[in-house]
């Protein structure tokens, strides 16, 4: 058995966003990456970054104006391999 947490084994996959017809790698570096919503959106609400979150998930959060939805309807971001 490895001493070595799954969490350091695994990479998030790429972000990749279409600009005018074409896909372009996303080359960001991640502050925090998780799984846990909770930490990601007390970190967001913190002024710690942005994240993608579904907006059922921050309702509370937008109503109050702890977070703000960022329209990215004139392009589109994936979070998987190549696209």
């Amino acid at each position: 058995m490895s001493s070595t947490s799954p969490l350091t084994e695994t990479l998030p996959p790429p972000l990749f966003i279409a600009l005018n017809g074409e896909w372009r790698q996303l080359n960001n570096k991640a502050n925090i990456i998780s799984d846990h919503g909770g930490g990601i959106v007390k970190a967001a609400g913190e002024g710690d970054g942005i994240a993608l979150l579904p907006e059922w998930g921050i309702e509370k959060e937008l109503s109050e104006k702890e977070l703000q939805v960022i329209n990215l309807s004139d392009t589109e971001v994936v979070t998987s391999g190549s696209p």
